[in-house]
């Protein structure tokens, strides 16, 4: 996919959580990486609706990751974005994607906010899930990175 940045953030945005162009945009998002792409995201992690701020945390996951750079552009301050809409996040699908999210950036920080949802039940946002063990797989990961 190809477009310009306002274009791909469109993208992101239309049709269905699973649908595969959104989910293109969003690859393609990531790998910009850029500081305009992840003021976007930023400003959509803010957003009113739901799907908007899944969509920021999807972005903001991998944000300038790629096989020759494997680490996120902006890995504290996207954490900090992530961390305060998991403080305030009550819909499933932002909810998982915030947790999904902090994982990707590898922040042992993380640690204790995720384990605060080990015991929140099971939800759906459309065909994404989370539960207890995606929660304990997240911490898991996390741990294991910083030890490594």
């Amino acid at each position: 996919m190809t477009g310009s940045i306002d274009e791909l953030f469109t993208q992101a945005l239309s049709g269905d959580y699973d649908d595969e162009a959104p989910w293109e945009a969003v690859h393609t998002l990531r790998k910009i990486g850029t500081r305009e792409v992840f003021e976007r995201a930023r400003h959509l992690c803010q957003s009113s609706d739901g799907l908007s701020r899944a969509r920021g945390a999807n972005v903001l996951a991998h944000l300038g990751k790629t096989a020759d750079h494997p680490s996120n552009n902006f890995p504290e301050e996207s954490y900090s974005i992530i961390a305060d809409l998991l403080e305030r996040e009550t819909d499933p699908g932002p909810l998982a994607a915030g947790i999904a999210t902090l994982g990707h950036l590898y922040n042992p920080l993380a640690v204790p906010l995720i384990a605060s949802f080990s015991s929140h039940p099971v939800r759906k946002f459309d065909s994404l899930w989370y539960s207890r063990s995606d929660v304990s797989l997240t911490i898991l990961a996390l741990s294991l990175h910083s030890c490594g």
